[in-house]
């Protein structure tokens, strides 16, 4: 794995960390309570997971074409600054079908053993990706950009800083 891409990867595996860690000396009702209808701590975390997990399955199968598919230029550029800057912004964002129902019956130990191994699988797909694939545009956001595999990490890291804010939010 290039050095940029590590680096980028390591800085969003320590912010996951720190996270869980602040999390471990919480009580699981406040973790699982649900003010105003809104998620809890706890599904928020297991919106991420399903996130990066339907995101991986997608990179995973992309990576089997990805000779056919094009770098990812200007237009890839313009669309991850409009991602980047929408998840920034407080405005509310229905979730996608299929990550939009999390749990909210598990302890931050079986979140953190989840992603553990999720991130693990994460890890381990990024090494395989030869130096001369990490600019194609293979990963379709929803919003329709295509972005290459350095963005798709930089938005994976958009959504968990939003949803960390969320979760802030809730333990205030």
């Amino acid at each position: 794995m290039n050095q940029q891409l590590d680096n980028q990867y390591q800085k969003f595996e320590q912010d996951r960390k720190s996270l869980l860690s602040s999390l471990q000396s919480i009580s699981a009702d406040k973790l699982c309570a649900q003010p105003n209808g809104k998620w809890s701590v706890i599904q928020n975390l297991n919106h991420l997971i399903l996130a990066e997990y339907g995101t991986l399955g997608y990179l995973k199968k992309k990576i089997q074409a990805v000779d056919t598919l094009e770098k990812a230029g200007f237009q890839s550029w313009l669309g991850y600054q409009f991602i980047r800057l929408y998840l920034v912004l407080p405005n509310k964002v229905k979730a996608p079908k299929g990550v939009d129902n999390p749990l909210n019956n598990e302890t931050v130990e079986m979140i953190a053993a989840k992603w553990d191994k999720l991130r693990a699988d994460w890890y381990q797909f990024l090494l395989q990706i030869p130096d001369n694939q990490l600019k194609k545009a293979i990963f379709k956001h929803p919003f329709g950009s295509r972005l290459n595999i350095y963005q798709t990490i930089g938005f994976c890291e958009g959504h968990f800083q939003r949803h960390e804010r969320q979760i802030q939010q809730l333990l205030k």
